[in-house]
């Protein structure tokens, strides 16, 4: 997409009206622009510098089943017919709105300039307050608009800002966008409901961002990228006096190929700030990279078509880094997770109901290490520690569970055959570990086994039909036992009591 076309454009043009008809008030809450408007002078001024377009932009409106389409222009107040009924409103007006273009400059930490598209949006009436109602601004290639929801304790906004800023850092050739809105309620209503959204659309690149807030609070969105093209950073600030839950929705469509993601942030921070990315792994795999400055007490939840099986990735009480790449498949499954975290906890899923593939990680400490595994009869699962590992794993892969929760200093590698004559199979490599609480289970076959202090070098327990044991291998343990599930019972095998 041409973000400088669109920066340049909305720069010059806002610089050149400014200039002409400079009269802005703002306050606290809310930014009311008041425009002396000369038609004459500000439009031929416009059109000779090719950016006339900018100067009317179309207005889309929903309420209830009344669609509508207007023509407003820039600077000015344009007061509106919303709902076809003259009795209702100011002289049959319901809502006032007004949308400007400002240049935007920062010193920052990077120098960066822009242009926000600002809308300035009053309802006039009570009539329509409790209506479902959309209100969306199209100018050029960008639309920009909101939707308050019909509920039963919902209402659209006695007053509303929407602001869409497009920026680009200049020494480090990045770009990015900051959304916000400022909502204001002529009721004590606490639980309103709504959606801000914004789209970007060119021939050759299309972006859509659309933000939903339960209930609805003052919030800034940032969205930018970094200099690794896959990684974007959010940062996302709300008013400190209420809690919310947001849902972002991106999608980015490039030529054939389209990027769906939805981020859902439950109790959202008042300043929260985080870049990931999310890239395909193999087949049906996927991978995310997460990086924080700081850790959360929030749930972040990111649903990408990208991930392959497991679309849905939910990550509890955020840590200041995750790098996960999975591949979900009852044969030659894989998962890899290194982490820097307190008590967080990672979901994999690939519905978020009735899952048939659900992954979860609980109370992840500082962790590197990598599982394999083969979930048939026989089959395998090995996990290889690259650090010292708490691990407490629960997952369910087609008509397989499986459990794991041990203190892993050294590697595991488990083997089995679950039938009237078969084994199982324990190496360590001789190394100690503290606990093993270990569930493999199917539909009618299974094994268990619990033990501490428990190391083993090729161990493999071996039985026949009349249950007769023998093994190969060495094994050592303060206590241990291995249990057989066959024909939906459980069998208690080694060692005998």
């Amino acid at each position: 997409m041409n973000y400088g076309r669109i920066i340049w454009r909305g720069i010059i043009f806002s610089i050149v009206f400014i200039l002409i008809t400079p009269t802005v008030l703002s306050s606290e809450k809310n930014m009311d622009i008041n425009y002396q408007y000369n038609s004459f002078n500000a439009r031929k001024f416009m059109q000779n510098i090719d950016i006339s377009s900018l100067l009317q932009a179309t207005l889309y409106t929903t309420c209830g089943e009344i669609h509508k389409t207007n023509q407003i222009i820039f600077g000015l107040y344009n007061d509106i017919d919303v709902d076809g009924n003259d009795d209702t409103g100011i002289d049959g007006k319901d809502i006032r709105i007004q949308y400007i273009l400002l240049p935007w400059f920062s010193m920052g930490d990077s120098l960066s300039f822009g242009v926000n598209f600002v809308i300035n949006i009053e309802r006039l009436c009570n009539e329509i307050k409790d209506k479902d109602f959309t209100a969306k601004i199209k100018l050029d290639n960008v639309e920009i608009g909101f939707r308050s929801p019909i509920a039963s304790i919902n209402e659209i906004p006695k007053k509303l800002q929407l602001s869409s800023l497009i920026f680009l850092r200049l020494l480090d050739s990045t770009y990015g966008f900051t959304f916000s809105t400022n909502p204001y309620y002529s009721s004590t209503v606490n639980e309103n409901m709504l959606v801000f959204f914004v789209s970007y659309n060119d021939s050759s690149d299309k972006q859509e961002y659309m933000f939903s807030f339960e209930p609805t609070v003052a919030t800034e969105i940032t969205i930018s990228s970094t200099k690794d093209p896959r990684m974007w950073k959010y940062s996302f600030k709300r008013n400190p006096e209420r809690g919310t839950t947001l849902i972002a929705h991106i999608t980015k469509e490039e030529i054939s190929d389209i990027k769906d993601t939805i981020v859902t942030i439950r109790n959202l921070p008042k300043e929260i700030s985080f870049a990931f990315s999310i890239t395909p792994f193999k087949r049906d795999g996927g991978k995310i990279i997460y990086q924080s400055e700081n850790t959360y007490s929030t749930e972040l939840q990111i649903e990408s078509n990208k991930l392959g099986i497991c679309r849905y990735a939910t990550i509890k009480n955020p840590p200041k880094e995750i790098y996960a790449e999975w591949i979900p498949t009852k044969n030659n499954g894989y998962l890899k997770l290194i982490t820097n975290s307190t008590g967080t906890s990672l979901t994999l899923q690939d519905k978020l109901v009735n899952p048939t593939v659900n992954i979860s990680l609980e109370n992840i400490g500082n962790t590197d290490f990598i599982s394999h595994w083969n979930l048939t009869n026989p089959g395998t699962l090995r996990v290889i520690r690259n650090s010292s590992v708490n691990l407490v794993i629960h997952a369910f892969i087609e008509e397989w569970e499986t459990k794991i929760n041990t203190s892993l200093l050294h590697n595991l590698n488990i083997k089995w055959d679950v039938n009237k004559t078969g084994y199982i199979f324990c190496d360590t490599n001789w190394k100690s570990i503290k606990t093993v609480d270990i569930l493999i289970k199917a539909q009618s076959i299974g094994v268990k086994i619990k033990a501490d202090t428990f190391k083993a070098e090729d161990f493999q327990l071996n039985w026949d039909e009349e249950w007769n044991r023998t093994s190969i291998g060495t094994i050592d343990f303060l206590s241990i036992s291995i249990d057989l599930y066959l024909n939906d019972v459980w069998y208690h095998i080694w060692p005998w009591i």
